[in-house]
């Protein structure tokens, strides 16, 4: 079994919702920057009046901002999400040696030279 298995569940949960969040925001920043290209072309069929240019420029600045915005949120949930496992979750349940010790090693590289010798640590 896992150990802190529910941290890391709980982990990756909130990332995938940022995740989502970022997903969304970017959508809806697509939407209005194309919006002006919908009301163009619903005003032709129309007859009505076509969109301002500074309406225009609006909308494609905003829904600029909205996509870059989500493209932040993304790369934020995704710092925060491996800050997160390797801080509080990782270390705990995956932990290194401190120090190797070289008499191991040593009698390792001996083992390899001479595999069949009765010096080998490993047998």
């Amino acid at each position: 079994m896992i150990q802190r298995y529910s941290d890391l569940a709980a982990n990756e949960r909130t990332f995938l919702a940022w995740v989502r969040t970022a997903i969304a925001i970017t959508a809806f920043g697509f939407l209005v920057e194309k919006f002006d290209l919908f009301l163009a072309i619903a005003g032709k069929s129309l007859g009505g009046p076509a969109p301002s240019m500074i309406g225009q420029v609006v909308g494609n600045v905003a829904g600029l901002l909205l996509i870059l915005l989500g493209g932040a949120v993304m790369v934020m949930a995704a710092i925060r999400f491996r800050r997160t496992a390797m801080d509080s979750i990782v270390p705990k349940t995956f932990r290194r040696p401190a120090r190797v010790s070289t008499s191991r090693w040593q009698g390792f590289s001996r083992c390899w030279a001479a595999p069949c010798s009765s010096t080998c640590p490993l047998r």
